[in-house]
Parts: structure tokens; C-alpha cells; sequence
């Protein structure tokens, strides 16, 4: 019996459909020798295998193939590497940062005696029971007890000091990889490397460094810890053989170290001991009191995945802040913003509402000018109709040069980039509050935080030298949520009430649109929770929003959506669409409608209401 030859076909390429045409083969060839072929024959289990390896094969290749793209990637090593391929870094993280004030408390044995505290001095909070360290303006602070000392102001950061070392060999392109726990989060900004005790400048690139600078570049390595990196001699000194590298970072506890606030109360205690001049120990908590200066505020947990996949394609190689979409990656670093805005100078708000005035004071005057003339031939200078024209248009000419100088000064704001940042709330209430319940400070950046994000764009080294940064707070709109709900029978409706109060906090909190807020999002809300049979919902708002929406518009258009955009014109007369309104749903406002509502879900009204029109009938087998 001739047999063909020929096992696969073109049109069938499917992997099950490849295995059945090589068992037909195999059994069409034992069927010519007369002999019986299955699966557990030895040759039929040889096919198995290799269908089985040509399936990991082929997993391996798929798997490959989407490894190669950052967008398809899942594993948080490719996508670390690919990103490193665009110049950016995943960040590690940022330890929280703040101040600390150290008081004499009067009561010591060692008044008038010059004592020495060591740099990086650990202190311990009570409320989160973390270690600080006290950054000193040197290695070792003498103070003098009891003399000038009776309040002192020191830099502090979360975490705790760590060193590794290395051995240098006296080649070109040196690296080091410095290794550390998985959980453990290294500040992105502290991490100083010494060569034979001299600290080396940090640079972003090896491109960076001049002939012989001692210089290093260091970076998060995609295997776990950290890669530092020396230069070729051309391009960065090199380390000589047997010399002692040094690495000096701090591990932090990111976020958990944030004190925001109220935070003045809790206790602190040095765990570390300060020296006499003897150089005895002596016990810091016995002369000094510790208590929180400014907010301890920017600590950050390393970025995710997600955010690094987001942020690779828009990484500037220069590494300078040279637009809007270089400070945005830059900020989204630190993952303590919801939304983030930037536009230069000349384009903000103020600016066009202030040429806009100009212009039409402009106008004005013009109008009354001609008027005047006009007037002059018909009853000449000295009539009354001409002298009230003429009072007005140097009323009028006054208002002009006022209006220009605030337009001249705004056209010199051209090198100015403004920072529009809305804190994210979810990184700054406690587990006991929710967005109707937390301090109405949370939801503005505190002048603390203001300065220190200016001055970590200064210290960064990527602004540009001519431009100025400045932060402009979001402009609140208040507005009130009322629901008439229908539950089930066997549900409580306190306990109902609760769970939608938490569902809309975590909607609101999380919300990032920046045009409207669909009412039929809140419905949405409202119906998902457990006990509801029904529900019907509209807005209220406060009658000072139009202040910003225009006379008559208080941001609830006809179809009951909360509208976040308002319309102006720009110098050309364009209508232009300015989203920088954010809503507020926390009361203490009164309606369009003279209703007053509380900043409180206990009062009579609140920024949510919730009422019961009746229950529902609802066996509780169903």
C-alpha cells in the first residue's frame, strides 16, 4: 500500500489540528504493517511529549514576543528594563520629610556644659512608631545646654541609615550592584556613594561627566537593589585598584511616614544618646523635648507598574523640565497628586480675565470719547452734558491706566510655569475619616507642601534656568447630594445609609473627570448597594458659585449633571473651555434656593442626604 507522505496541510496549521493529523499518519502506517496504534502505544506517548514541548515552545515565544513591548508586558522586570531603554528610572520611593524643634527643658544636671549630638541622630515618633533621623548641619553639633538653645529647628527623614561597600579594580565602566531586601524601600534622593571617604558627585548619565570628574550614576537595578555606575576616564574618574567604595542610602517606610497636620501632639523620644566632654553617653530625652515643626509630608511608596508604563514614553532624554509633559512625569513621581496641570505663562486665568477688562475698559473709553466730541459740537465745552462727559472719560482714563499696568506686569509672567496639583485625598485621611468626615484642609496643598515641591524641582537640577515655577491652588465648588431611596423590607436602613455614605465617599475621592458629574453616576452608585430597591437623586448648590459660572449659573445644567467647565473668551475672541473648577461636597453654603446645608452628616442637612420613602416587600430566600 502506497502511503502519502505528505502529514500536514496548509489549512490546517491549528495545534490540535496538526496532533490529529500526526496520529492519523502514524495509524495509517501501522495500519499498512496490520498492527493496532493508540495513544499509550510507545510511539504514540514519544507524540505526546513533543506536542507538550512544542506547546512550551511556542507559550515561550508568545510570552517573549509580548515581553518586547511595554504596553503588552505584565512582568514588573520587563517593563522596568524596557522603560530604562527610554532613560527613565522606576522610583523607589521618597522617605517623608519635615522639620522638628528640640527645646531645653530647664531640668538638667548638665546646664551650662557643652555636650556633642552626631549627625543622623535617630528619634522615634509615638503615633506611628517610626524611627527619624535629625540632619545636622555637620558630622557633630556642639551645643552649649541652656545657652541660645531654648528652641532649635532641624531637618528630619523617615527611615533608617544603611551602608554597603564595595572594592574598586581599577577598570574602566566599573559597576556595582548593591543588594537589599525585596520589601525594603530606598529613597530615591538620599543615596550617596564615597571612594576612599570622598563622596563623588551624582549625575543622570556617564554622557554627564567631564574629564576626571568624580562622578558616579546611580539607579535602580531591574534585579533588585541598586546599580552604581563610575566613568572611562574621558567620561568620569575611574576608582583605582583596592579602593573602598562606599554606598550610603536610607530605607523608609514611604508613605506611612507622612504627618499631616494635627500631628503636633504626639510625643517623641531620641533613641539615640548624645556625648559630654568627656565622652561619656548622656541621655538626650533628660535636657531635651522634642515636638513636630513644619508637616512631615512627600513620602512615597515605590512606583507601580501601571504608573512606569504610563510614564516611559514621555521621558525626556535631555532630563531637563522643558514642558508640560516633562513636569507632569516628574510630579506623577512623587504619587501624591490626583490631578496634575501645567501651562506657561500668559495663559492662566487671571491673565485673560485681566486683558480681557483691559480690553474692554479700552472700549469704554473709547466709546465715551467719542461721545464727548460729539457733544462739543452740539453745546461746546461748558455745558453740563459735555462737563459729565468729560468727568467720565477721565474717570474712565484712570480705570485704563490701572488696568495697564496689571496687564503690563501679566505679560511678564511669559517665563513662568504654572503648577496646577490637587492633592490626592486618598493618601492623606486616616482609615477613621472618609471624604465627608476629614479636615477641609486636606483637600488644598499646605504652604509646607508648596515649598518643599518648589524646592525639589530646584533641587533636582532639570529646571531651566530662566523660568520660575508657581503653584496655583484649584478653585472650589460646593455642591450637596440628596437621594430619596426605596430599600428592602429586610435590610436596615441606618446600616444602608452608611454603606452608600462610604460608596460615595470612595467614588468621590477617586474621581478624576475633569468636565461634569454625571447625576446618573451617583444613581449608579446609589442602586449598587446592597438593600436597594430604588432611588432617585439630584444636586443643590451654593448660590456663591456663580461667582465663577456667571449670574443666574450655579455649575447644575438641565439635565441635573454638575458642570466643572466654564467658557471665556481669549484675546481673539475664541470661546475657550477653562477646566480648573473642582467640586466639593462638604455643606457650610447656602442654596440658590435658601437652603442652608451643614458641613456635617449629622445635621439636619448635609453635604449628603439621604431619605427613606418606604420599603420593598422582599422575601429573604430571594
Amino acid at each position: 500500500m502506497a502511503l502519502d507522505l505528505k502529514i500536514f496541510k496548509t489549512n490546517r496549521i491549528g495545534l490540535s489540528q496538526m496532533y490529529e493529523d500526526a496520529m492519523n499518519y502514524v495509524k495509517n502506517v501501522y495500519a499498512a504493517n496490520d498492527q493496532e496504534f493508540t495513544s499509550a502505544s510507545p510511539f504514540g506517548q514519544i507524540i505526546n511529549v513533543l506536542v507538550n514541548l512544542g506547546r512550551m515552545i511556542l507559550f515561550y515565544i508568545e510570552s517573549s514576543i509580548t515581553e518586547l513591548n511595554i504596553e503588552t508586558a505584565y512582568q514588573a522586570r520587563s517593563i522596568a528594563g524596557l522603560s530604562e531603554l527610554t532613560g527613565h528610572v522606576p522610583s523607589r520611593g521618597i522617605a517623608a520629610r519635615g522639620t522638628i524643634f528640640m527645646t531645653y527643658n530647664k531640668d538638667s544636671e548638665y546646664l551650662g556644659e557643652t555636650i556633642s549630638l552626631k549627625n543622623f541622630t535617630k528619634i522615634r515618633n509615638s503615633s506611628n512608631g517610626l524611627v527619624y533621623l535629625i540632619i545636622l548641619p555637620s558630622n557633630i553639633l556642639q551645643i552649649t545646654v541652656g545657652e541660645k538653645d531654648s528652641k532649635m529647628e532641624f531637618p528630619i527623614i523617615q527611615g533608617e541609615l544603611k551602608y554597603q561597600q564595595g572594592t574598586g579594580t581599577g577598570e574602566a565602566l566599573q559597576s556595582f550592584n548593591f543588594a537589599a531586601k525585596t520589601d525594603d524601600i530606598i529613597d530615591e534622593f538620599f543615596a550617596n556613594v564615597y571612594v576612599n571617604g570622598e563622596k563623588w558627585e551624582r549625575v543622570d548619565s556617564i554622557l554627564d561627566m567631564t574629564y576626571e570628574q568624580k562622578a558616579c550614576v546611580i539607579k535602580t537595578s531591574i534585579n533588585g537593589g541598586i546599580d552604581v555606575f563610575f566613568g572611562t576616564g574621558n567620561n568620569g574618574a575611574i576608582p583605582i585598584t583596592g579602593s573602598t567604595i562606599l554606598f550610603e542610602y536610607i530605607v523608609s517606610s514611604g508613605g506611612a511616614g507622612n504627618m499631616i497636620n494635627g500631628s503636633t501632639e504626639t510625643t517623641w523620644i531620641f533613641e539615640d544618646q548624645g556625648y559630654d566632654q568627656n565622652g561619656d553617653y548622656v541621655d538626650l530625652n533628660n535636657m531635651y523635648a522634642l515636638y513636630t515643626g513644619s508637616d512631615i509630608l512627600f513620602g512615597t511608596y515605590g512606583e507601580s507598574i501601571e504608573m512606569t508604563r504610563k510614564l516611559a514614553p514621555h521621558m525626556s532624554r535631555s532630563f531637563v523640565l522643558a514642558n508640560d509633559v516633562n513636569y507632569k512625569t516628574f510630579l506623577s513621581k512623587l504619587n501624591i497628586f490626583s490631578i496634575i496641570d501645567v501651562f506657561s505663562g500668559f495663559n492662566t486665568l487671571e491673565d485673560i480675565k485681566i486683558e480681557k477688562e483691559y480690553n474692554d475698559a479700552k472700549n469704554e473709553y473709547n466709546t465715551i470719547k467719542s461721545n464727548y466730541a460729539a457733544q462739543l459740537n452740539l453745546t461746546g465745552k461748558n455745558s453740563p452734558q459735555a462737563i459729565e462727559l468729560a468727568e467720565a472719560m477721565a474717570e474712565q482714563k484712570n480705570i485704563v491706566d490701572g488696568l495697564k499696568v496689571k496687564y503690563d506686569e501679566s505679560k511678564l509672567d511669559d517665563n513662568v510655569v504654572y503648577l496646577y496639583l490637587v492633592p490626592d485625598i486618598s493618601k492623606r485621611i486616616s482609615d477613621a475619616d472618609n471624604y465627608f468626615t476629614c479636615s477641609l484642609d486636606r483637600f488644598r496643598l499646605t504652604d509646607d507642601e508648596k515649598t518643599g515641591i518648589l524646592n525639589m524641582i530646584e533641587d533636582s537640577g532639570r529646571k531651566v534656568i530662566s523660568v520660575e515655577n508657581r503653584i496655583i491652588d484649584p478653585s472650589y465648588v460646593k455642591f450637596a447630594i440628596n437621594a430619596f431611596i426605596r430599600i428592602y423590607d429586610n435590610y436596615n436602613f441606618n446600616a444602608v445609609k452608611s454603606s452608600i455614605i462610604s460608596a460615595l465617599s470612595d467614588y468621590i475621592i477617586k474621581f478624576k473627570r475633569r468636565d461634569r458629574i454625571p447625576v446618573s453616576d451617583i444613581v449608579r452608585i446609589i442602586e449598587g448597594v446592597d438593600g436597594v430597591d430604588s432611588v432617585s437623586v439630584y444636586f443643590d448648590a451654593d448660590k456663591n458659585n456663580q461667582n465663577y459660572f456667571g449670574e443666574g449659573n450655579y455649575g447644575i445644567d438641565e439635565y441635573g449633571d454638575i458642570v466643572l467647565t466654564r467658557t471665556l473668551s481669549d484675546r481673539l475672541g475664541n470661546n475657550v473651555d477653562i477646566k480648573d473648577l473642582q467640586p466639593l461636597f462638604r455643606g457650610d453654603f447656602t442654596s440658590y434656593n435658601d437652603v442652608y446645608y451643614e458641613d456635617s452628616l449629622n445635621g439636619l442637612l448635609g453635604p449628603v442626604n439621604i431619605t427613606l420613602t418606604g420599603k420593598t416587600e422582599k422575601s429573604r430566600g430571594i
